[in-house]
């Protein structure tokens, strides 16, 4: 009789040998891999260095590089990424700051909803040109450029001798720490756009996520005119990668709307369970998945405004740069503390607007 660990070698996880690792989250989706200016790949949210306000940051475009044109650096007035901040768990009031690049120049826009239709950036608010800070009416800062990338980790453990590790059944604990300081990151460069948002704007407690999209002519059969597609979506650290388990179910969370995240629980808890229970981290692994697809659902991060953020177990709290993130998604996966022995990156960030070091 096959024993429960047994069984569960023969849940499929993630089929990934051929996506190349490039940021917290990348190439997630076909869109992604086929306009990269729109993909997404880290969200961070914290204190700022100004007094009463909040930092955002959204980073974007692995292949960013300061050789590279403005178009495919930043894409054009047909492709946009949103900062969506909830003001309640449910995502019923909020605001969405929306934001489109054109010939060196960036455009900020206002919806007055955590969660507007696809197409919708909302109003225009400022614009201003790239890597210079931008002051707008509201109160608001807003930078953007080509940056060192801040995000560590070892994507090649990861996503090779992890996954083969668990695919047949087996656990090794050494894996990240039999191959120390092997960054993926380390001279990665990223696209940015870096958002000071007064704190009397957000209240006391937000809920927030990223997402991207293009319009696009042709993507699906009948269509041959241009209609808005959602390129991917994020929130907390590489959520689609570790729990979507087929590129179809990656697909799904990226075009989907948040409110509709729980129909991709039962991912999250099969693959939490298959990790915790190969572990032994977990004397009862079915029902640490459900806590832990309970914090990850829907793939939105909390944030107390003002608070100190820290993207730590067992409290998460928005996210800082100072965070060793792709621990914190190890732990949450695997059920305890479990290293990835990269270090941050503090050389490529400071402790003022903007923070983010501009890339050679």
């Amino acid at each position: 009789m096959l024993s429960k660990i047994q069984k569960l070698r023969y849940i499929p996880l993630l089929a990934l040998g051929f996506i190349i690792l490039t940021a917290g989250h990348h190439f997630e989706t076909e869109l992604a891999q086929k306009y990269p200016m729109y993909d997404l790949t880290d969200v961070y949210c914290f204190p700022s260095s100004n007094e009463g306000m909040t930092t955002f940051i959204v980073d974007f475009n692995p292949q960013a590089s300061t050789d590279s044109t403005f178009y495919k650096n930043f894409g054009d007035k047909n492709g946009y990424r949103q900062l969506h901040i909830g003001f309640d768990e449910n995502m019923d009031r909020g605001i969405s700051f929306g934001f489109s690049f054109s010939n060196n120049n960036i455009r900020i826009y206002a919806a007055p909803s955590p969660n507007p239709q696809l197409g919708d950036k909302g109003k225009r608010i400022g614009k201003g040109t790239i890597n210079e800070t931008i002051h707008l009416k509201n109160g608001m800062r807003v930078w953007a450029g080509i940056v060192k990338d801040p995000f560590n980790g070892n994507g090649e453990a990861l996503y090779g001798k992890l996954k083969a590790t668990v695919e047949k059944g087996e656990w090794d604990e050494t894996v990240f720490s039999s191959d120390k300081g092997n960054d993926l990151f380390k001279t990665a460069k990223i696209a940015t756009i870096v958002v000071d948002v007064p704190n009397e704007m957000l209240g006391n407690k937000i809920y927030y996520h990223a997402s991207s999209a293009a319009k696009i002519k042709g993507t699906e059969k009948g269509h041959d005119h241009a209609h808005w597609h959602r390129v991917n979506r994020i929130g907390h650290v590489l959520l689609p990668h570790l729990y979507m388990e087929t590129q179809g179910d990656r697909d799904k969370q990226n075009a989907g709307n948040i409110l509709d995240d729980d129909e991709r629980r039962e991912n999250c808890i099969r693959v939490i369970e298959t990790y915790a229970s190969l572990s032994k981290s977990q004397s009862d692994p079915k029902a640490y998945a459900k806590k832990m697809a309970e914090l990850l659902l829907p793939d939105y991060v909390p944030y107390i405004v003002g608070t100190p953020a820290s993207y730590t177990m067992p409290v998460i709290n928005g996210r800082n740069l100072t965070d060793n993130a792709m621990d914190t998604a190890l732990e949450i996966l695997v059920g305890k503390p479990f290293p990835n022995y990269t270090d941050v990156k503090t050389a490529n960030f400071t402790d003022s607007f903007p923070y983010l070091v501009s890339a050679d």
